[in-house]
């Protein structure tokens, strides 16, 4: 519901997106048990002199208007930046949109 509101897109976009990116690589954000927000993550390669890169997207950071200015999408993306480091993705990107959230959260 986050994304679709976050996004404009239809319900029934997200499950099929989910179980096409992975439900494994779905993040959540919860604050007192509530999904606060979230992003997804999409595995991928960079080719780089030839040779592949691991490298994952970030795609559907969404936190609720309620929440927004709160720190969740930042606290999210640094997190996922800390998990992704630690299982050897060399590289992440992400769509140029919500720009002022990315320095925010030292993604730049």
């Amino acid at each position: 519901q986050i994304a679709c509101e976050a996004f404009a897109i239809a319900p029934d976009f997200i499950p099929p997106y989910f179980d096409l990116v992975g439900r494994d690589h779905v993040r959540v954000v919860r604050e007192r048990g509530e999904v606060v927000g979230g992003l997804a993550l999409i595995h991928k390669s960079h080719f780089i002199g030839g040779r592949p890169m691991s490298a994952v997207g970030i795609a559907l950071v969404a936190v609720p208007p309620q929440h927004r200015g709160s720190g969740i999408a930042t606290f999210a993306l640094r997190e996922m930046l800390i998990e992704q480091r630690a299982a050897g993705c060399a590289i992440s990107t992400r769509y140029p949109a919500a720009v002022k959230l990315y320095p925010r959260s030292d993604y730049e």
